[in-house]
């Protein structure tokens, strides 16, 4: 991506983070629904008509729903964080680069924080450990 000057775009512009903003907030609505489905499944496999049906089917069902609650309020905390770089400016640069992470995988993973690559680089470093 390059800026008009013919320099490399280091940020992305107020109306491209207006846009990430919107695509979060719409991830993170349909997080919260899906969060809350996964309660009410929580509660209905943990309530005393489904445990008499099967105590350990029951337990299972209840772990299965709690373990994808956690995993989505986990999901939910990374969205958050990533409506905050929105707000501070800093959305879309690589942690690891500091160039601009590409807004086809921020449209995919936005709460991303480092490019495509230097998540390879990262990765092949570690293995090298």
């Amino acid at each position: 991506m390059k800026a008009n000057t013919g320099e490399e775009k280091t940020r992305y512009s107020e109306l491209e983070l207006a846009e990430f903003k919107t695509h979060i907030e719409r991830k993170i609505v349909e997080g919260m629904k899906q969060l809350e489905y996964f309660s009410e499944q929580i509660a209905k496999a943990e309530s005393p008509a489904a445990k008499a049906k099967g105590l350990n089917d029951s337990i299972a069902a209840s772990a299965q729903f709690q373990s994808l609650a956690v995993r989505q309020d986990n999901h939910l905390h990374n969205l958050n964080d990533a409506l905050l770089r929105v707000r501070n400016g800093d959305y879309g640069v690589c942690q690891e680069s500091g160039k601009l992470i590409s807004k086809e995988r921020l449209l995919a993973v936005p709460h991303a924080r480092m490019s495509v690559q230097a998540k390879k680089d990262k990765k092949a470093r570690r293995k090298r450990k």
